[in-house]
């Protein structure tokens, strides 16, 4: 399972680094698995981040210096049984 790990890690960063813009420094902080069943097959899982949670974190940040968001995501197999729950913490903060 910790190539599950491994290939969902920089999903939400990556996300949060391209939308958000310059002045701001993006950080994985804390990943947590938890296996609910061996992947026999391939697994997938899909990553969102709306505009609103982008103008949220950015109207935040007027006022406070750093923030933390936890996002959520479900491994499937082609069967649609999911093999891990994954929670991964990331860390936002101006750039000063």
């Amino acid at each position: 399972m910790a190539a599950c790990l491994h290939a969902t890690d920089v999903l939400y960063f990556l996300l949060v680094v391209k939308y958000i813009g310059e002045g701001y420094i993006v950080w994985d902080k804390a990943s947590c698995i938890r296996c609910k069943s061996p992947a026999k097959e391939p697994a997938y899982t899909k990553a969102v981040l709306s505009d609103e949670e982008i103008e949220l974190m950015k109207t935040e940040l007027l006022n406070t210096d750093k923030i933390d968001r936890v996002y959520f995501l479900d491994l499937i197999d082609e069967t649609g049984d999911i093999c891990a729950s994954i929670e991964k913490t990331i860390h936002i903060q101006n750039n000063k």
